[in-house]
């Protein structure tokens, strides 16, 4: 009993007329309480210590970064490393936190426990941070954040990094359906919701932002989201019908770079073997269409390793993992859906990537998978069978 309960017994006895038979009963017990042993008293249902709390003051705090100074690159991968983008952050993580975090993080959100859809989702992304964190560590990696990177809605509070070419047009549809720019069941086009409905989007402004939001990003297999843009806007048979001016400016000047002046056609050509060579070669570095917003480098432009993202979702799980984003979310009003007019390529399929991957040379895919090198292990992917062959072949 500490000073606090003596001094309130002490009150209460002076507040009220106590016999003598009832004081010498109050002594006894206070000698009998005081010969227990420490471990019994406090056990006792009536000692301070054993209040329950009350469920507000059991809270969680669902932190993104922390305090650690942002490493560099390995000297050999320098020229991987994005250093030119303005109105940027830079933060690192703990790596000991995050994996830490992997381990308990996603079931906290989740919806429901015993949901065993969000059970297996929640381990699926467990096994993705990891391998992405182990990677990170791997090359010490580390790039700039570029807030227009980046969407919001406070709504729900979701900040979701976009990758064009890695269903960005599906999420953009879904982020202009939460602010009210859309209706559920308006029929948007393609390049509406690219262009027009696109400025009314929130970007992040702020990146600590992040830190009581939900956080994700999508990616896919590097060489198919390479061929996917081939197939939509350069291939000579594409039926998405902007591709005319792809096609007269970049691959125009493809096949200029790599064919004698003999060799090059009136009618439009390209092979996918050139956008290859073209896209693969570091010579090329600094000339137009090298870098492009549809085919630069995943970690450059969300910065995996240094955003801790919550969901890490692949074009090839697509639904599932929207599905398990909307739940996390409790997003029940709208549906995730392809929007009207879109010109798929179905370039993720393994017949249509080796098909592709068998016309080009070895030396073109090797400097290809070096220059996705950090995508392809950072999320988990392997080469094309076809290319792999060639690789090891060689």
């Amino acid at each position: 009993m500490d000073f606090a309960s003596i001094k309130r017994l002490l009150v209460f006895l002076g507040s009220r007329k106590v016999t003598l038979l009832s004081l010498v009963i109050i002594l006894l017990l206070l000698t009998a309480y005081v010969g227990l042993p420490l471990t019994v008293r406090e056990h006792l249902p009536f000692n301070s210590k054993n209040k329950p709390s009350h469920p507000d003051d059991v809270r969680s705090r669902r932190g993104r970064f922390d305090d650690q100074p942002t490493t560099k690159l390995d000297p050999k991968f320098d020229d991987q490393h994005d250093q030119t983008a303005s109105d940027t952050d830079t933060y690192s993580s703990s790596s000991d936190a995050w994996l830490q975090s992997e381990e308990t993080g996603n079931a906290a959100v989740a919806d429901d426990e015993h949901d065993e859809f969000m059970t297996q989702q929640a381990e699926i992304q467990r096994q993705r941070k990891r391998t992405l964190r182990e990677t990170c560590n791997r090359y010490n990696i580390t790039s700039r954040i570029k807030h227009d990177h980046y969407f919001v809605d406070d709504k729900y509070d979701l900040v979701y990094c976009y990758i064009p070419k890695v269903a960005s047009t599906n999420w953009k549809l879904v982020f202009q359906k939460l602010a009210g720019v859309v209706g559920e069941h308006d029929n948007v086009s393609q390049f509406k919701i690219n262009r027009d409905l696109k400025k009314e989007l929130v970007k992040l402004t702020d990146t600590h932002q992040m830190e009581s939001s939900l956080t994700f990003m999508f990616a896919r297999n590097p060489f198919s989201r390479i061929l996917s843009v081939y197939r939509n806007k350069l291939e000579p048979n594409t039926t998405f019908e902007r591709a005319h001016g792809w096609q007269e400016d970049l691959g125009r000047r493809i096949i200029k770079t790599y064919r004698d002046k003999d060799e090059r056609h009136e009618k439009y050509d390209l092979t996918f073997s050139e956008f290859v060579h073209y896209i693969s070669d570091r010579s090329n570095k600094g000339r137009p269409g090298w870098q492009n917003i549809h085919w630069n480098e995943y970690y450059k432009w969300c910065s995996p390793c240094d955003v801790k993202y919550d969901v890490i979702g692949k074009l090839e799980t697509l639904h599932d993992d929207a599905k398990y984003i909307f739940k996390l979310a409790k997003i029940r009003d709208i549906e995730f859906e392809d929007p009207s007019g879109s010109s798929p390529t179905f370039s993720y399929h393994n017949d249509t990537l080796n098909r592709y991957f068998e016309d080009v040379p070895m030396g073109s895919i090797y400097d290809l998978y070096d220059r996705y090198k950090f995508d392809f292990e950072l999320f988990g992917y392997d080469l094309p069978k076809s290319a792999e062959a060639k690789l090891n072949a060689g």
